[in-house]
């Protein structure tokens, strides 16, 4: 970790405020309304799932109630769930639906929970519409808002724990999962299927009737095997274009920890991103993109939630815990012109084990474009841009073995999310050394050693015989990709093993030379 003193241009500030009948919510769907009230839907009023089948995902803490808010006057109104018809009574009240707003409406597909109907928690094959404004005014007026929802049903939205995004008239419905049965940690009593795509859809919908047309997919069973991660809109500094990223999410196929990299989606695919893992967030969390358009850089901030690696202050050193732990770090990702990206932990915490399956509401101020917060739209010093909503809460970094229920909660905390600019700010921020080798080849021509590593920290290379004696040492400072040319005139002919590391990685190989 290298501690750097960074003239980045604006910083980032907290403020809890009180909103007195906010029950406290997790994962849940939101949208929101011309005179900015937010309309929250679905998700779980309970923490962290429990592990066992009989105490996971329990009807009895369902979010009930569609929930508005008023984040000026502090106001709260409620609509029971139950009063809306079949089968927007079941979906509405489940975990991680997909959402998008185009306009006044909200689209949602999926998510999670007990059906009533077929007495078995489900994943629901919904897509649902309805009319933000109107659903709002109703309920804040005390009417019914049912005939503002509409919905279709096809098996294309089953899915929960995937994210939506919007382009170029169409939805990409990505990542996630069909989930069928009662969690159970063991992996018996259930069906999962990860759908290793981001399938892509659109929709006609006149307010009445609604309709969509599949358009497609793209699969793949490495890059899109992942759920409960972030996707977050970006404008992708190398050409300006729009499109979005997938950072992270769990799990990988050889053990129960999260993905490291990173997958962009465009209107034209889907791309993993090579040469950079992200470490510092991996489950779905409250996050902020921001576009400098002057220096043509996109930041995304991540709140709190959970990771597999945190920063600790104290030792001025990066921490690796496999359980996966709920951390306070508030940390960056930033993209540059020249493809380089890199991560940094703010000096910034969240106030507590905060932030999973939070959600960052925008204000409405016309800095906001695509759900990103163009820098360049804000006036100098200090702005509103936005709200922290409800999340898990825990009262310690790992809990899920440890009765979950009664260390976790739903959070009912509400922060104000304040972006400082000017050109004097200046913010205290440690970049992520990885250390991780993230490219990797080499290339044996006669007795001349070609290797090509890519990988940011110490790299050190060393060669041995047979019998186990160095030969060779060689330690360098390494910042992205480069080539090591190795002259081995001097080594008899003989079988020879390269052990190329980092202090996270490392790599070897054996060679023959005749």
């Amino acid at each position: 970790m290298i501690l750097l003193c960074l003239v980045a241009g604006f910083s980032i500030s907290l403020v809890e405020v009180s909103v007195s009948g906010f029950p406290g919510v997790q994962s849940f769907a939101w949208g929101k309304s011309s005179d900015g009230k937010w309309l929250i839907i679905g998700g779980r009023r309970d923490g962290l799932h429990p592990p066992q089948p009989f105490n996971a995902f329990q009807p009895t803490y369902d979010n009930y109630d569609l929930i508005v808010v008023d984040p000026v006057t502090g106001q709260v109104w409620t609509y029971p769930v139950s009063s809306l018809p079949y089968p927007f009574s079941e979906q509405l009240r489940s975990t991680n639906m997909q959402f998008y707003q185009v306009g006044d409406r909200l689209y949602i597909t999926g998510g999670y929970g007990y059906s009533p109907t077929e007495d078995e928690h489900i994943t629901y094959p919904y897509l649902t519409a309805l009319d933000v404004d109107s659903v709002v005014n109703a309920i804040v007026n005390g009417g019914d808002p049912s005939r503002f929802f509409r919905y279709v049903f096809d098996s294309l939205f089953a899915v929960t724990g995937g994210q939506m995004g919007y382009m170029d008239g169409k939805f990409y419905l990505a990542g996630g999962q069909y989930f069928y049965g009662r969690y159970t940690f063991s992996g018996m009593g259930f069906i999962q299927k990860y759908t290793n795509a981001v399938r892509v859809f659109s929709v006609t919908d006149d307010g009445t009737g609604l309709g969509f047309t599949p358009l497609g997919e793209f699969y793949d069973s490495i890059a899109l095997h992942r759920r409960d991660y972030s996707m977050v809109p970006q404008i992708f500094p190398e050409d300006r274009s729009f499109g979005y990223t997938m950072f992270t999410g769990v799990f990988r196929y050889d053990a129960n920890l999260p993905w490291l990299d990173i997958v962009d989606v465009r209107p034209s695919g889907h791309y993993s991103v090579p040469g950079f893992y992200q470490l510092l967030s991996h489950y779905h969390s409250a996050r902020l993109p921001i576009y400098d358009s002057t220096n043509n850089e996109m930041h995304t901030i991540f709140f709190g939630g959970i990771a597999q690696f945190y920063y600790d202050p104290v030792g001025d050193s990066l921490i690796e815990d496999t359980l996966v732990p709920f951390v306070k770090t508030v940390s960056k990702v930033t993209r540059r012109s020249d493809g380089t990206i890199y991560e940094s932990v703010l000096s910034l915490e969240m106030p507590g084990y905060l932030g999973a399956g939070a959600e960052l509401i925008p204000t409405n101020e016309a800095f906001w474009e695509h759900e990103i917060l163009m820098l360049d739209r804000l006036p100098e010093g200090v702005s509103l841009v936005g709200y922290i909503v409800g999340g898990i809460e825990s009262n310690a970094p790992n809990v899920f073995f440890d009765d979950p229920l009664t260390n976790s909660w739903a959070s009912s905390r509400i922060f104000k999310v304040y972006v400082t600019k000017g050109e004097s700010i200046s913010v205290d921020e440690r970049l992520v050394e990885h250390g991780f080798i993230t490219e990797f080849k080499y290339t044996l021509t006669g007795k001349r050693l070609i290797l090509k590593v890519g990988t940011s920290g110490d790299l050190r290379i060393g060669a041995y015989d047979v019998s186990g004696k160095r030969l060779l040492q060689r330690y360098m400072d390494v910042k992205g990709r480069v080539e090591i040319e190795i002259d081995l005139t001097e080594f008899p002919a003989g079988v020879y093993l390269f052990d190329v590391s980092t202090r996270r990685d490392r790599r070897t190989f054996r060679i023959i030379l005749k």
